[in-house]
């Protein structure tokens, strides 16, 4: 096993009522992603793997420490995933991993804490401060660090606009330039969007959409002429990004093949963003494959290196409990002190708008949350597959 590093850190244990633990790993995360990203190891370290109980993994949850860490330098973006590994104890070493950042995540309070004892501690982080990694340390970035990144970042720069440029020779008098995307095609639309994904796609077929992407065009997605191939590409991106999946599949309900199809390729995808598909391909397991099928994702789940897909794979409780959960998904959606079911379907299509419409402007994972439960329960009242929800849901 190797050893803590600039990208990685072991703690053998974690208590989620304990304040000041809570800020010190959204912290360490902080300092990971403004390193170039890293991982967190709970429940281990370099000689004993004792693990932790199951009431520990449900507050290590990679959406509440996205919010904890939003926290302390809002509104900055980051991603973060995990993934557990069961012991025979019946405890869970859980990975914590986040992805590096293209701007250094500045510390927007005092890190201060319910019970903190103003004469004798000091707050773990000042508002102001960089956190970074150095070897196994977390420390306060440095000039060095500062003049490092503003190097990769031209550099990066400098390699993105080199890759866009054509070589243009002897123009005529009065020529505009116009920048146009690697194929060609203006992105001035979600229509060209698509139409430029989809011949991306040809050359690479795990060229995904972006988040933003995804938003875009699900905002604009009111006289949008869809394709299978636009289909496939919306599904097989939000599979990744699943705040619009439901509505996409909506979208695609007479093409369940094709929904199944998408589900087997990400078995094999090369990406690695793919923490959020690992609890959707279960749950879609049981509404839209036989059980030949369903048993075929399993065993791709079961054997895939990416440690996600594995715990996946171990937490599938079953078809008719996996759909009981969903009912209870389902039902349990509210906006407020109302439940979603109680909306009439061009109810919850505006406010699922509305809510896209507040996420492109500011990323929030507690509003992308909200927004996967609005499109869910938009199809369970639409889609033909969700007979199984029963009268009550439609």
């Amino acid at each position: 096993m190797n050893g803590e590093g600039k990208h990685s850190d072991y703690k053998l244990s974690y208590d989620p009522s304990d304040e000041r633990a809570k800020l010190d790993i959204a912290k360490n995360l902080i300092a990971f992603a403004n390193s170039g990203g890293g991982r967190i190891v709970v429940g281990r370290n370099e000689v004993e793997s004792p693990g932790v109980p199951k009431a520990i993994v449900t507050e290590l949850d990679s959406a509440k420490l996205a919010d904890l860490v939003g926290n302390c330098v809002p509104p900055a973006q980051v991603h973060i995933s995990h993934s557990l590994d069961k012991l025979p104890s019946g405890n869970f070493v859980v990975t914590l991993e986040i992805a590096p950042v293209d701007v250094p995540l500045v510390m927007a309070k005092d890190g201060v804490w319910k019970g903190m004892n103003s004469k004798k501690d000091k707050p773990l982080f000042l508002r102001g401060d960089i956190w970074v990694r150095h070897s196994s340390k977390t420390e306060r970035i440095s000039y060095e660090d500062i003049r490092a990144w503003i190097a990769r970042s031209q550099q990066s720069e400098k390699e993105q606009i080199l890759d866009r440029i054509t070589t243009l020779v002897n123009l005529p008098e009065g020529t505009s330039i116009e920048v146009v995307s690697p194929s060609g095609l203006a992105i001035d639309s979600p229509q060209r969007l698509l139409e430029n994904a989809r011949r991306r796609r040809e050359r690479d077929p795990d060229h995904l959409l972006s988040g933003d992407d995804l938003l875009w065009v699900f905002i604009q997605r009111g006289g949008l002429k869809l394709s299978e191939d636009d289909f496939r590409i919306l599904i097989a991106s939000s599979l990744r990004r699943s705040a619009t999946l439901s509505w996409w599949l909506g979208e695609a309900d007479n093409q369940p093949n094709l929904v199944i199809d998408e589900l087997l390729a990400v078995l094999s995808a090369s990406d690695r963003d793919k923490s959020d598909a690992a609890s959707r391909i279960t749950e879609l397991a049981a509404v839209y494959t036989d059980s030949p099928t369903s048993q075929k994702l399993l065993r791709g789940l079961r054997n895939s290196d990416y440690a996600h897909f594995r715990s996946a794979a171990g937490a599938w409780p079953g078809k008719k409990q996996a759909r009981i959960e969903f009912v209870q998904r389902v039902s349990g959606a509210k906006h407020g002190q109302e439940g979603l079911l109680d909306y009439s379907t061009a109810q919850l299509e505006e406010l699922a708008t509305r809510i896209a419409e507040d996420l492109s402007k500011e990323k929030s994972a507690a509003l992308s949350r909200k927004l996967a439960d609005v499109n869910r329960v938009i199809w369970a009242k639409k889609s033909q597959h969700s007979t199984f929800l029963g009268p009550s849901h439609k």
